[in-house]
């Protein structure tokens, strides 16, 4: 109950969702687009509305032309001690916003994505040009988010310089024993560099 799942870009989120992960918080492709829930009942004469208006987090130019990014429902900034100097972050919120539709989506991936409702956090950092896209399913701030995906980036830096420089980027293996002894592997220098600095 009390795990967080988090994911980069290339990891699906209704893949996630699918396979039972409760708490999610994944970064997602800067030209992700979302929709918002739909309206309430529509009266009177006219098709009904089938989907919610579109939700664009960060502009794009589509042949030649700027597209506007759309209108957050709330902008919140604070503060961090980044290597001993303050830093002000700024993020975009937009709150109760559905994935967009796939067209490898089948049936119960549709269903399930009706269900679900995201909250997506464009995060602004002075030390990037560009925001970082973050999306969650649970009840994180935009503080507590950022933490959790900017956390796992000292996580994952060692297994993949590793991979460089014992050249296991290259390997292919198939058998189940070396799906765990090359992980290992690349692990093994790293704890002997952190027992050399002591």
């Amino acid at each position: 109950k009390d795990w967080v799942f988090c994911a980069d870009r290339k990891f699906l989120a209704m893949v996630m969702v699918l396979h039972g992960l409760g708490q999610i918080v994944k970064r997602v492709q800067k030209n992700a687009i979302f929709r918002r829930e739909l309206p309430e009942p529509q009266t009177g004469r006219g098709r009904k509305r089938q989907r919610g208006e579109v939700v664009r987090p960060l502009p794009r130019r589509v042949k030649g032309k700027l597209i506007d990014a759309s209108l957050p429902d709330e902008k919140v900034s604070w503060q961090e001690l980044e290597q001993g100097k303050l830093v002000t972050i700024t993020t975009s919120i937009w709150r109760r916003v559905h994935l967009h539709e796939q067209l490898s989506w089948d049936d119960e991936t549709r269903a399930l994505s009706d269900k679900t409702l995201w909250t997506v956090y464009a995060i602004h950092h002075p030390s990037f040009d560009e925001p970082m896209l973050v999306i969650t399913n649970a009840a994180f701030t935009p503080r507590q988010a950022y933490q959790i995906a900017h956390g796992r980036w000292g996580v994952e830096q060692p297994p993949l310089v590793a991979k460089q420089l014992l050249g296991l980027h290259r390997q292919n293996v198939w058998s189940d024993q070396m799906r765990y002894r090359l992980p290992e592997l690349a692990m093994k220098p790293q704890e002997l560099l952190g027992h050399q600095r002591r």
